[in-house]
C-alpha cells in the first residue's frame, strides 16, 4: 500500500507506526471519492506479464497522484486488490475521473518487453463515507458501506470494459460541471437528467492545471466529450440495477471514446433515454 505524503514528490511506503502517527490508529470516518479499477482478463495473463502490468499500473497511479498537494488527513489511500486497485481520498470525483480516463488511455497503448501489450480495465466510481484502518500486517486499508457500493458498481460491468458511476458520483460531476470544472456545459435529452455530456476542452485540462496534476495526450484528446448516461434494467419494476443481494442501484455509464469506457451495454440492459433493451 502506498500513500502520497504532502511536501514530497515521491510515494513513500507507510508502516503501521507512521500511519498511526499521521492520522491515529482509530481514524474517524472520512468522506470523499472512491474509485475501483479492475484489469480485464488479468487471470489469463502469463505470470511475468501480470507482475509487470501491476507494477506499471501502480507506478502510473503514483506518477499521476504525487503532484497533488495533499493536506492533513486528505492523503489518498491506495489498496491493491490483486487484479486492480482501490483508491480513496477526501475530495471531489473529478480527480478520480481524470485518473480513470488516464489509465484507460495509458493501458490501451501499454507495451511489455518492447511489444504492444495493450490491456483493458473496468472502473467504478462512487462517493461516500469510509473509515481508514490498518490491517493485521500494518498496512493501511479502508472499510465501510460505501466501499462495498463502489465494488458493486464495478461488478455491474460483468466482463466488459465499462466505466460506471453511482448516481451520487454523477450528481457531483454534474454539479462541478455547472460550476465550470466540466467546462460548464451539460446536455439533457428531453429535459431529463438521464444524460450529461461534458466537453473536455477547458474542463478537465483546467482542473488538472489548477491542481498541478500532470496532463498529457493520454487524457482526453481535443474535441472529445465525456458522456454519462443512466442505465436501466427493463427486467426490474423500478428499472434500477440489482446486485446479487437484491439491493437496487442507480448507475450511469461513463464513456468518451473507444478507449475510455464502453458505450455498448450488456444485452440485458439499456439506457434510460432509450426504449427497450439493446440486443
Amino acid at each position: 500500500m502506498e500513500r502520497w505524503r504532502d511536501g514530497t514528490r515521491d510515494p513513500v511506503r507507510v508502516d503501521k507506526a507512521a500511519l498511526e502517527e499521521e492520522s491515529g490508529a482509530d481514524c474517524g470516518p472520512a468522506a470523499g471519492a472512491i474509485l475501483y479499477v479492475d484489469i480485464v482478463g488479468f487471470s489469463k495473463l502469463p505470470l511475468a506479464t501480470a507482475r509487470g502490468l501491476v507494477e506499471a499500473v501502480e507506478s502510473e497511479v503514483s506518477r499521476f497522484m504525487r503532484h497533488i498537494n495533499w493536506r492533513g488527513n486528505s492523503l489518498p489511500i491506495f489498496v491493491p486488490t490483486g487484479d486492480g486497485f482501490l483508491v480513496t481520498y477526501v475530495g471531489r470525483c473529478w480527480l478520480a475521473t481524470a485518473l480513470a480516463i488516464h489509465l484507460y488511455k495509458y493501458l490501451a497503448c501499454w507495451r511489455w518487453q518492447g511489444k504492444d501489450a495493450g490491456q483493458h480495465i473496468r472502473a467504478g466510481l462512487h462517493t461516500g463515507r469510509y473509515r481508514p484502518r490498518t490491517d493485521t500486517t500494518g498496512r493501511a486499508n479502508v472499510e465501510g458501506h460505501d466501499i462495498v457500493i463502489a465494488r458493486r458498481i464495478v461488478d455491474f460491468s460483468d466482463h466488459g470494459c465499462h466505466f460506471l458511476a453511482s448516481e451520487r458520483a454523477t450528481a457531483e460531476l454534474e454539479s462541478d460541471a455547472k460550476e465550470g470544472i466540466g467546462n460548464g456545459r451539460s446536455t439533457h435529452r428531453d429535459c431529463s437528467k438521464d444524460k450529461y455530456a461534458f466537453s473536455e476542452d477547458d474542463g478537465l485540462r483546467r482542473y488538472c492545471d489548477d491542481r498541478g496534476v500532470p496532463y498529457d495526450c493520454l487524457l482526453l484528446s481535443d474535441g472529445q466529450v465525456l458522456t454519462l448516461r443512466r442505465i436501466r434494467d427493463p427486467n426490474t419494476e423500478s428499472g434500477k440495477l440489482v446486485d446479487k443481494h437484491g439491493q437496487e442501484y442507480d448507475v450511469f455509464n461513463v464513456y468518451a471514446s473507444s478507449d475510455v469506457g464502453q458505450d455498448v451495454l450488456p444485452a440485458r440492459l439499456c439506457y434510460a433515454d432509450e426504449g427497450d433493451a439493446r440486443g
